[in-house]
């Protein structure tokens, strides 16, 4: 008697699949920015094997995952995020990367995930780099300080990834290979990270144009244009004094006085001959001490303000208005029509403002 029948056979998880699990799935080549044909293959299609009548569910990609509520998270897995963050924010990608793929899929955000795939880029060019380490070996030539340059160009690029400001990256990356033509994690990172295989760009040194777009920006009314040019200038030549002078003078015309200070302490510690830097320290420590004597004062002043509000003294409304200023207009003509008389003025539930005097109080008429 002949048997007729369908398996199927589905590949359940238990619980979700952590990052290397799904990883271990992969090619090694696998990059989320481009998919090739070969890439595209492996989101594959429920494959069927005709002959055994036997249908596979392939594992899901990432992005398919619905993400968790924080409220369904344990406090484990709440402290391993928080952790991950903290690893991200001090540049430790690779532990970061480890420590993700120890973790479910489902507890990171969308973002975060988007974050581990570039963080698992900059794991394949690692490796790539430890394979051809004998083919592309650093510039010796360029000495401790310039090798350390590299490094850091390096890392503040993989940083620029992370963030989006994938122009800056670019820029960082071209700049290792201004300096070293032969500097291969980059070459490799934007191919893999940027979708820029060599021959799509130009080698030059971006030191001049960002000198000029930092004057530009700040002599146009952009400070804080100018502090992101300046930030790349700190990263190319750190110890150059009028990068961080003129990042003070950025941060000083923003409001920022703190941030000024301490771009200008660099720039002294760095050219100690500039002398007038330290007056423009002087200065802006003053300017600190006067502003945070003023915001006491205007605290106390709220403060006086509200216990006047609250007291027990009962009041008689004079007028109701429909905007602030007409009110307070108001009530300043009936305290100097009734000498300096206390006059309340006070936001009503309807957004009308309500112009109140005490009740012993007759004003004159």
């Amino acid at each position: 008697m002949k048997k007729w029948g369908l398996v199927l056979v589905v590949l359940l998880f238990i619980s979700t699949p952590s990052y290397g699990v799904l990883k271990s799935l992969k090619k090694p080549n696998w990059s989320p920015f481009k998919k090739d044909e070969a890439q595209k293959a492996e989101v594959a299609e429920p494959v069927v094997d005709t002959a055994a009548e036997v249908v596979v569910v392939t594992n899901p990609e990432p992005e398919e995952i619905p993400v968790l509520k924080v409220t369904d998270l344990s406090d484990e897995q709440l402290e391993q995020k928080r952790k991950f963050t903290r690893l991200v924010k001090t540049k430790q990608f690779a532990k970061a990367l480890e420590l993700s793929q120890i973790m479910p899929v489902a507890v990171f955000t969308f973002d975060e995930r988007d974050i581990i795939k570039k963080l698992e880029i900059f794991d394949q060019v690692e490796a790539l780099q430890k394979e051809n380490a004998e083919l592309f070996k650093p510039d010796e030539s360029l000495g401790e300080a310039g090798l350390k340059t590299l490094s850091r160009l390096y890392r503040e690029s993989q940083k620029a990834i992370l963030d989006g400001n994938t122009e800056m990256a670019k820029d960082l990356l071209i700049q290792t290979l201004f300096m070293d033509r032969q500097y291969y994690r980059s070459k490799k990172l934007l191919e893999l990270g940027l979708s820029s295989p060599v021959g799509s760009y130009q080698i030059d040194d971006v030191q001049a144009r960002y000198w000029r777009q930092s004057e530009i920006n700040f002599y146009s009314g952009y400070p804080e244009k100018a502090v992101n040019d300046l930030k790349v200038l700190e990263f190319i030549d750190s110890e150059n004094s009028l990068v961080f002078e003129r990042m003070g003078s950025s941060y000083y015309s923003m409001g920022k006085t703190k941030e000024a200070i301490q771009s200008w302490k660099r720039a002294l510690y760095l050219a100690p001959e500039k002398k007038e830097l330290g007056d423009f320290i002087k200065n802006a420590e003053q300017e600190v001490k006067r502003l945070k004597t003023v915001a006491k004062q205007r605290a106390e002043a709220m403060k006086n303000r509200k216990q006047e509000k609250k007291s027990d003294v009962p009041m008689t409304l004079l007028r109701v208005v429909n905007d602030s200023n007409t009110a307070y207009s108001y009530a300043q003509e009936v305290r100097e029509e009734m000498n300096g008389i206390r006059v309340d003025v006070e936001e009503m539930d309807n957004g009308k403002w309500a112009v109140k005097i005490p009740q012993s109080a007759q004003p004159k008429k």
